[in-house]
This record gives C-alpha cells, structure tokens and sequence, in this order.
C-alpha cells in the first residue's frame, strides 16, 4: 500500500490533486489555489535554472561532438579551393557559357581524376566513382515576342514554361520528372525543383565524357541551370561524407551565374571513446526531454482545471517552450530515422559504378537536422531570460525592455516603414546597375549592413545616379542613424534608468533595516557599552542623525530629562 501511494505522488501533480478538492469550492477560494500554484512555480527558479543549463550544456556538447565545425571547415575548405577557386579559370569567376565550357574540359576534369578511387594519395575520394550532370530547360517560345517573330525564352522555370522533350542527336536526353536531386538555392531563383534532364558520368572517362555532352549540345540556350554533384569521403576526419553541388544559372540575359552547397557529415556515429561518451550524453538528452514534456503537460493540465488553459499556452514562456519542445522531437526523430537508415555504409570498391544518390538524402536529412539544433541552441539562450529574476541587477534589464515594449513596437513600426522607403527607392534607383541593390533581399542585406556600420561604396551609387545618389546617402544617414537609432537608444536608456533609479531607492531605504545577524551583533555590543544614556541623551542624538524625526507638536525633548 505505502509502495503504491509513493509511486502515485511520484507520478501525479499534488498540486493537481488539490485543484481537484476544489472543484466545488467557491471562487475565492480557487483564486487562493490558484495565486498559491504561482507562487510555487515562482519559488522553483534555482532548480530550474540549474536543470536548464545543464540540458543546454548537455544539448549543446552532443551537436558540437555530432558535427565538429572545425573538422567539417577543413574538408569543406579543401573542396572549395580544389573545385571553386583555382585554374585560369575559377569557377566562381564565371562570367559567361564560354567560361564555364572551359572550366569544365580543364580545372574541373583535372580534380575530379585527382578524386578518383584509384588514386591513393587523395584526401578525398568520389563515391561510386561517379559525378551527375543535371540541366533545366525551357521551351521555346515560353513567353510572348509581341508581334516580332522571334523565338522567346522565359527567364523562369516552372510547369508552364519547361521543356519536356528529347533532344540531341536522336533524342538521347531524356526528360525525367524526377532526377533524384537535392534543392539547389540559387539567386534567379531561390529553388530549383528536381525535374529535368540527368546524365552520369564516370570519373575515369569524365574528360572524354564531358567533351561529348559539350559536343551534343547538351548546354544550349534553352538551358537555364546546370547542376553538378558528386559525393567524397574523407576517412582522416572520423569517415565523412561531403555532397558537393554546383549550380550554375542561365538566366535569359545571356550570362552564367555560379554557386555552390556543401554538405559535410559522420557516416558512421559510434567509433571510438568520444562517441561512446556521446552517446551517453544523448541517452542523458532524452531523459531531460522526457522530463520537460511531461513536466509541461503536467502543468498545462493544472491550469486547465482552473479554466486558464489558454492564458497558458498563450504566454510568452510557455510559447517558447512549445516551439522549442516541438522542434526538439522533430530533430531527435530525424536522428533516430538517420541512424536507422541502412543505406548509410559507404562501400569504396571500383565494381560496381552508380551514383551514390542515397547520401544525396542523408546530406538533405542532415543539413535539416543541423539547422534545426541551430534554432533550438538559439531559443534555450532566449530562455534562460526568463531566469533573470533570480538575481535583481540583471532582473533590472529585462524589466526596463519590458516596461517599454509600448514604445518599441512604436519605434519598430516607424523603423519598418522608413526602411521599406529607403529599400524600394534603392533598388529601383540603383538596382539596374548596382549589384548591391539588386533585388528586395540584396536590398535589404545592404540597408542592415549599412545601419551597423557597413556601408554600400559610395562611389558606385554616385556613378549609378549622380544626382540622387549622395542625396539617397546623406538622408539614409540622417534618418537611420542620427534620429531612429539614437531614438531607439533613448527609449531604452530612459527605462533603464528609471528602473534603477526605482532600485537604488528600495535598496537604500531597505539601509535602514537592520538583518537578524546585524541586530544579534548590536544587542552583543550593547551588554559591553562603555557608557550608558538616558533616553535624553537618545533623543538628542537621534535628532542630531536624523533632523525633523522627532517634531511631534507638544513634546519636546526636555521632557524626557530624567
């Protein structure tokens, strides 16, 4: 029986019990349950600020140990010097489809040999033995040439405007809804869907290979991108897997726009004493996971007894909780589904040549994942604010942005619409020309940059527009910084100081009350005084420390002479 009772106390809410005595009781009685359940919740801060860090420091080693940055930047580093940025032509310097023909038949044939399996001497080696080709084209005629009769190409690819018919010699490219490729982002457009034409490409023929596809015309000016992926192992860093891809677009202007995505990560989790330690840590991370959900279930069903489920979920805290418990399951089942997938062994022999399209999608799986453990290291910082009240000083700051939250969403307001002024007449003045301004996005990231002290060359915006060039500049310096940023830092400061100045007085009266010690002490050296005063003497030395205590009308201290 007293087994039994343990396990249901261990089990269920006490405080959810006591809300359940008092479904019939009357309302100000429920209102005492209720401001008590606060005031418990507000008395846990200690403990739960402590299992809050250390679940952050525990989440936050195990996606550090996972992902290693450091190792990741070296392989990444090392591709990008090898394929992006040597030969005569570099790739990230392409320009135009000459450019981007030669880099193909010279610097990028080179280093894919130098990847080949057969080679002991390289660092990083191509899976499978393989690279894929991937193009997108459109199709004649997608967009109206207002009565000139020539042939338009759309500049965009999507349902209506892109080809689905065979072509080169004897219609050997083929249309495929589906090339079992990753998303690509690029600038002309933000995704690229995965239809459109696909040939692989052995990496021991590729120089030979590649010369055909030139050859065919399998790049023409129906293209509009040109997607090339490969995938390399390096063993030195604990057996890693790089999806490398180039994207290059074709818009319809003529020119050739490269980027590039590189995806770096562990095919094998559990290899030595590091790992082994990770592994606890992760074992660890689910049971704080366990703990806070059903903690937070539980404490959602007490305010749902007393009818304020709503006003619950609806709170700031407790919205940051759901978002970042959510977010927790979500990359806690995408691992479980990545280390259960079979298809993570990495087989190097020459026998069989296939494009490893399977690490294509553990790479997509992994990058999510990794962004997700982002966000989430970002939320718990957010979190660890609503702490602050445990120590006043640092309470101080979150009270002064929260007392003046009316004024900021005034400001931010104010902020939004002048900066959308500032970026709209940016790009339409500077846009055509200025690459700084191309676009609502590039507008954008160069307003921002300018506000923290980054600004866009001066120089290019006069030449673009001599007239309203250094006009846009000094009234962009004049609006943002010298009056909406020094506006900002005002609201904040006044707050601030008001808050502190309120703080200084408390603490200052809270001078005159002396501490259960400071009393013992005193009352200790009151039974060795020196010399002992009559209440007279009392009086007038209070009145000296303290003038107008003592000004009662009628009493004056004569009268306490003994």
């Amino acid at each position: 029986m007293h087994f039994s009772t343990t396990i249901r106390k261990k089990g269920f809410s006490q405080r959810l019990e006591a809300v359940k005595g008092l479904e019939n009781r009357s309302r100000e009685d429920k209102a005492t349950l209720l401001a008590a359940v606060e005031t418990q919740r507000n008395t846990r801060l200690i403990k739960d600020l402590i299992i809050h860090i250390v679940f952050f420091a525990v989440f936050l080693l195990i996606v550090i140990l996972q992902l290693n940055p450091s190792t990741v930047n070296n392989i990444n580093t090392s591709l990008k010097n090898s394929y992006l940025f040597s030969g005569d032509v570099p790739y990230m310097d392409i320009k135009f489809s000459d450019d981007f023909k030669q880099y193909l038949t010279t610097t990028f044939c080179e280093t894919v040999l130098s990847m080949s399996l057969d080679n002991e001497d390289a660092m990083n080696k191509i899976i499978g033995n393989t690279i894929r080709i991937r193009t997108t084209r459109i199709k004649p005629g997608s967009c109206t040439d207002n009565g000139l009769n020539l042939t338009c190409y759309s500049n965009s690819y999507d349902g209506s405007t892109k080809d689905r018919s065979p072509y080169g010699p004897n219609g050997i490219y083929t249309y495929t809804s589906n090339t079992h490729g990753s998303f690509v982002f690029g600038h002309n457009q933000y995704v690229w869907d995965r239809s459109g034409y696909y040939v692989d490409i052995s990496v021991k023929n590729v120089t030979m290979e590649i010369q055909q596809l030139i050859d065919n015309d399998f790049i023409d000016v129906q293209t509009r991108a040109v997607i090339i992926s490969f995938s390399t192992l390096n063993l030195n860093f604990q057996s890693r897997t790089t999806v490398f891809t180039m994207l290059t677009e074709w818009p319809a202007s003529g020119e050739v726009n490269p980027y590039y995505s590189v995806r770096t990560y562990r095919v094998n989790m559990y290899m030595d004493a590091v790992d082994r330690f990770r592994g606890f840590l992760e074992t660890v991370f689910f049971l704080f996971l366990i703990y806070y959900v059903y903690f937070f279930i539980n404490e959602a069903r007490i305010d749902y007894q007393l009818n304020r489920l709503r006003n619950y979920l609806l709170s700031l805290k407790n919205s940051f909780d759901i978002i970042n418990l959510t977010l927790f399951i979500a990359s806690t089942a995408l691992y479980i589904a990545f280390l259960g997938d079979n298809s993570r062994e990495v087989s190097l022999t020459d026998e069989t040549i296939k494009y490893p399209l399977y690490l294509e999608n553990l790479g997509q799986t992994a990058l999510v994942l990794y962004q997700i453990s982002a966000i989430n290291i970002l939320l718990m910082a957010f979190k660890t604010f609503r702490f602050l009240i445990i120590h006043k000083r640092l309470y101080i700051l979150w009270i002064a942005i929260s007392q003046s939250k009316l004024q900021l969403i005034t400001f931010t307001i104010m902020f939004c619409i002048i900066m959308l002024g500032f970026l709209f007449s940016g790009w339409l003045t500077f846009g055509p020309d200025n690459a700084a301004y191309n676009g609502f996005v590039t507008s954008l990231g160069t307003l921002l940059q300018f506000i923290i002290g980054n600004p866009p060359d001066y120089e290019a915006m006069s030449s673009t527009n001599r007239a309203l060039g250094p006009i846009y500049y000094l009234l962009f310096t004049i609006f943002m910084f010298f009056i909406l940023m020094n506006m900002f830092i005002a609201i904040i400061s006044k707050s601030y100081e008001g808050i502190s100045d309120s703080f200084d007085k408390k603490q200052r009266s809270k001078r005159y009350l002396m501490t259960k010690w400071e009393k013992s002490i005193k009352s200790f050296q009151f039974l060795f005084r020196k010399e002992i005063y009559d209440i007279y003497d009392i009086s007038l030395m209070l009145i000296d420390q303290r003038p107008g205590l003592i000004e009662t009308p009628g009493i004056e201290p004569l009268t306490f002479k003994g």
